[in-house]
């Protein structure tokens, strides 16, 4: 599909919508006169993400929702915005912030990863709406790592339920702030060393003020397409392979393409274009708010529609979320929040891709307007036969569906018992319910070979999650140069979850079964601020954290825990600062101290039973890990504020991190691998840098934002004596297990070294190695403002990683059992051949990855374009109409569909892995806004 058609379809779906609001767009006196605002979104970044700043600190960047999305922005008095499905992309724009996804399939998962990987269980952060955690129920843990992937081989992530962030349309966000700071993540305790995602929705109106009844609408199509295929020989190409295979092997009968049949082919099947598609994408956002001088209210729609870009995906989701927010008295208020979505996903074969990629272009993809069976060798030998599932009925036939609905109260009430003195009560229930059904394919062994779909695995998934808070604030007054505030809360957190599934396969019995469990945890923070002169500021908190129910969790001396915080800022600005105050216009200092976990207690709720391999001692429950963060930063503000520039250093360190893994005979009894929690010391330590340059003059406007952090990973200890896989002393964690090449010897043959000399290649020549984690994050973000044009562009970069494709290995294998990737084409052919591609044979040397199997996977994205325009209309309507693109260009040297992807999901110790399974797209944008 071209560029043109593609803005052509959306052109035709919106302009409509456009006209109808262009003539509901008429002056009407007795309204209320009100342009249309954005929607500041404070990301309090501001390292180290002081505690303080959450009330008072005025932000330095922020993160704005409009039409289906977000955006973010140094001044929040701009309109600009980035249209996401979820709110999740948007927050790489914030120093050492690394988002993810799992694939490019629609509503799959992404991770964000804040200041590097604590390596136990799930990297994501902690999510908070309106105060109380929230969507955090449906994280499973990742894979755990094997004991070493063979040759096209890999993990993957085991989500059972789509990405929770859907549930909240951006367009209802009103601000989200990260919080990764040392004292700022004590908060939550074994909940908080990810770091923290707070959300806050929008509430409606004008708090204490009246406002008439106010209508918006926004809406966006986009078109999505694959980016860049693979490269692939064509069918020419791989039947010269197969015969040169025949040949080299030695092979009897017939060469398997005759002289006459090698010149009539042409490119053949291109199996990606057969399964890969343009798709389309649509969301339409309605909302209605208004107020009174006590009452609020908001009453909100949301629809998504998304084709996919593999043949046979889809998704819908629809929502609706109810705000009301009442004040009695002037001390007494009242907050009443409920939303609920129904989402439907529809996606194909998870090995509908990789098959499209293996499959032999010389293989018509259909038959008589069927898709092509056969059951034959792909090369024509009579020692080798290989089954050929068509990528079309896998896309088709052997499909999974799963249906989530979820819906969260929330409900809190805030009493001023005196002027000094406030007390509040919350209380929330979240429950999230999927069915889910999974297909495969029974390939028959007699002709004619046409295989037959069956319901492999049906699963019923329900998550319920409660949270209740208690919570005081008191304020006294010291006098003009002396503040003081004393906060305390109780929090009380229940996640109970139930699962039951079925599984069949032709032939055999019905297998059912199914789990349940529950878990609490009681936790009471007290906190304390003191800040003198409005320049030094001191802050000290103590959380306290009971584990309920969690006895093959942890063990009894670990059920009650203790997170300490402190942290200190002093600020300079005005008359304390040297010159006239417009040079430098503010200094800041700050350093934080504080300790919480990463536990992951509610993602681990259906983990097997932890267990520590230590010489010597019995197998037991895990000590919790443990991780004291610091944090140092210094912030200056320039020339009237214009330029700001904060650098800062962290360092954090966990121990007790309890690392799963498996481990061979003879540790295991039965021979077969076993599962243990290996203890381990980590840290994680690194700088970060934050600058931003503002220009405002009249109707013009330009900001430039510049982040960049580099983290470094360390393993500092590792239980027992038995060597960990991927772990080692002194380094950070290695995901790839293999050999290293030495070339290729006279024949054309890999060759391996064999590290320990005796002789042979086996496992014991194999060593861990690579980096699946990014170690630079930068961001380049502009905005440029003229009149009623606004543009927005988004660069990123993430340096220092590696990614490892089992598919792509396989493809640059000369082995014609399967297609082959573009780099065979400079294969051995005979002595004096510069080349490190192997001799054309079906026999491999050694089956498994080596030094050069993963691949660079640093890049440059132009992550956004956004251009808008506001009609010139009278107020209080506002029509604002704009057109952009996601992942327009990438620049990067990795083969593959695309750079950033984690296949195995949240788990840092397997980041690095690309399944190939769904191509992430380019995206092209229309959209429109309107406010009446």
């Amino acid at each position: 599909m071209t560029n043109r058609y593609a803005f052509s379809i959306c052109l035709r779906r919106l302009l409509p919508i456009a006209g109808a609001l262009l003539a509901l767009g008429r002056p009407a006196a007795a309204q209320r006169t009100e342009p249309l605002p954005p929607r500041p979104v404070p990301l309090r970044t501001v390292l180290p993400d002081s505690l303080a700043q959450l009330v008072k600190e005025p932000v330095l960047n922020s993160l704005v929702c409009k039409t289906v999305g977000v955006y973010i922005q140094p001044v929040p008095a701009q309109n600009i915005f980035f249209p996401l499905t979820t709110i999740q992309p948007a927050l790489s724009r914030i120093a050492g912030v690394q988002v993810t996804p799992n694939s490019g399939a629609p509503g799959d998962w992404a991770t964000v990863r804040m200041r590097g990987s604590g390596l136990r269980g799930n990297d994501q952060p902690l999510y908070v709406i309106d105060g109380l955690p929230a969507l955090n129920a449906d994280y499973a843990p990742a894979q755990l790592p094997a004991l070493g992937y063979g040759l096209g081989t890999g993990p993957q992530a085991r989500a059972t339920m789509p990405n929770p962030l859907l549930f909240v349309a951006p367009a209802d966000v009103a601000s989200v702030e990260i919080l990764k700071g040392a004292a700022t993540t004590t908060r939550f305790g074994s909940q908080g060393a990810n770091g923290m995602v707070l959300i806050t929705t929008r509430k409606g109106g004008r708090a204490g003020e009246a406002q008439a009844p106010r209508l918006r609408y926004e809406a966006t199509a986009a078109v999505q397409q694959v980016r860049r295929p693979v490269a692939l020989l064509d069918a020419r190409q791989y039947a010269e392979l197969a015969n040169e295979v025949w040949r080299n092997d030695g092979s009897r009968g017939a060469v398997p393409f005759a002289p006459a049949t090698l010149a009539a082919l042409g490119a053949g099947t291109d199996w990606q274009a057969e399964v890969l598609q343009p798709a389309l994408l649509q969301s339409h956002f309605v909302s209605l708010d208004g107020s009174t001088a006590r009452t609020r209210y908001l009453a909100s729609a949301n629809y998504l529609g998304q084709g996919g870009v593999v043949l046979n995906s889809s998704l819908r989701r629809y929502g609706l979320r109810l705000q009301a927010e009442h004040r009695f008295s002037d001390k007494l208020s009242a907050q009443l929040s409920v939303s609920g979505a129904s989402l439907t996903r529809t996606l194909p074969n998870e090995r509908t891709v990789p098959a499209a990629l293996l499959s032999p272009p010389t293989v018509p993809a259909t038959t008589g307007g069927a898709p092509t069976v056969t059951n034959g060798p792909l090369v024509t030998d009579p020692g080798y036969a290989n089954t050929f599932y068509n990528p079309l009925t896998l896309a088709r036939d052997a499909a999974s569906t799963d249906r989530t609905r979820r819906l969260l109260l929330q409900a809190s009430l805030r009493y001023q018992l005196r002027p000094a003195w406030r007390l509040e009560a919350a209380l929330s229930g979240e429950q999230a319910h999927t069915d889910a059904t999974r297909r495969e394919l029974a390939q028959p062994t007699q002709p004619p070979y046409t295989p037959s779909a069956y319901e492999a695995l049906g699963l019923a998934q329900e998550a319920t999650t409660t949270n209740a808070r208690l919570g005081t604030s008191y304020q006294p007054a010291l006098g003009s140069r002396h503040e003081l505030e004393l906060s305390g809360s109780l929090l009380y957190q229940r996640l109970s979850r139930a699962a039951s599934f079925g599984q069949a396969a032709p032939g055999q019995t019905n297998s059912r079964g199914g789990q349940s469990g529950s878990l609490a945890v009681s936790s009471a923070l007290a906190e304390g601020r003191y800040t003198l002169a409005q320049q030094l500021r001191l802050t000290g908190l103590l959380r306290a954290e009971y584990a309920l129910g969690a006895d093959y969790l942890v063990g009894p001396s670990d059920k009650l825990q203790l997170y300490p915080g402190a942290e200190a800022a002093w600020t300079l600005e005005g008359d304390h600062l040297p010159g006239d105050g417009r040079t430098l216009s503010r200094l800041k200092l700050e350093a934080a101290l504080g300790q919480s976990s990463n536990a992951s207690l509610f993602t681990g709720l259906f983990g097997p039973v932890p267990v520590i391999l230590t010489p010597g001692l019995n197998p037991g429950p895990v000590p919790l890990p443990r991780t004291t963060a610091l944090n140092a930063s210094v912030q200056v503000e320039l020339f009237d504020n214009g330029l700001s520039v904060q650098p800062t250093y962290y360092r954090h360190r966990t121990a007790h991190a309890s690392v799963g893994q498996l481990f061979a005979q003879p540790l295991s009894p039965d021979g077969s691998p076993v599962f243990y929690l290996r203890d381990v010391d980590l840290l994680n330590q690194g700088v970060e840098l934050t600058a931003s340059y503002t220009y405002a003059r009249e109707k013009r406007y330009f900001n430039v934002s510049f982040s960049a952090a580099h983290n470094q990973q360390t393993v500092q200890n590792v239980a027992g004596s038995t060597p960990g896989p991927g772990l080692a002393v002194g380094e950070a964690a290695h995901p790839y297990f293999g050999y290293q090449r030495q070339g290729l010897d006279a024949s054309g043959q890999l060759q391996y070294r064999d590290q320990n000399g005796d002789g042979q290649l086996d496992a014991l020549d194999g060593s861990y190695f690579g980096r699946g984690l990014p170690s630079w994050l930068l961001n380049l973000s502009q905005e440029l403002t003229l009149g009623r044009f606004t543009l927005q562009t988004q660069w990123d970069a993430l340096l220092g990683y590696q990614l490892l494709s089992p598919v792509l290995t396989i493809l640059d294998q000369p082995t014609a059992t399967t297609n082959a990737s573009a780099r065979v084409l400079v294969r051995w052919t005979g002595p004096g051949t510069s080349t490190d591609v192997p001799r054309a044979s079906r026999y491999r040397q050694f089956y498994g990855y080596d030094n050069l199997s993963p691949e660079s996977a640093s890049h440059l994205r132009l992550t956004q374009l956004t251009l808008g325009y506001r009609l010139p209309l009278p107020e209080p309507h506002q029509v604002r109409v704009w057109v952009g693109g996601q992942n327009l260009l990438v620049l990067s040297n990795y083969r593959g569909y695309d750079p950033n992807v984690s296949s195995a999901g949240g788990l840092g110790q397997l980041a690095g892995y690309d399944a190939s399974t769904y191509p992430v797209a380019r995206v092209w944008q229309l959209g429109v806004q309107a406010t009446w």
